[in-house]
């Protein structure tokens, strides 16, 4: 997988934060909501961004990954 620069801001950004919504996601760094969702797809599964349902609220969270090391 070859990160962008998006990519790049949106992993430091979320590791800052601690925790987003998809939608703060979307309207920080995407223009739609499909290719926002194909991209923290693949981050998630990249591990560089860890997924989260709550029940709490219509769409998935996103914190940072899994430590390295």
């Amino acid at each position: 997988m070859r990160l962008t620069d998006r990519d790049f801001r949106l992993i430091r950004d979320n590791s800052l934060s601690h925790l987003q919504s998809r939608d703060q996601i979307v309207s920080i760094y995407f223009g739609s909501v499909t290719r926002a969702n194909s991209r923290l797809r693949e981050l998630v599964k990249a591990q560089f961004l860890t997924s989260l349902r709550t029940p709490f609220h219509a769409q998935t969270l996103y914190g940072p990954g899994p430590p390295c090391g």
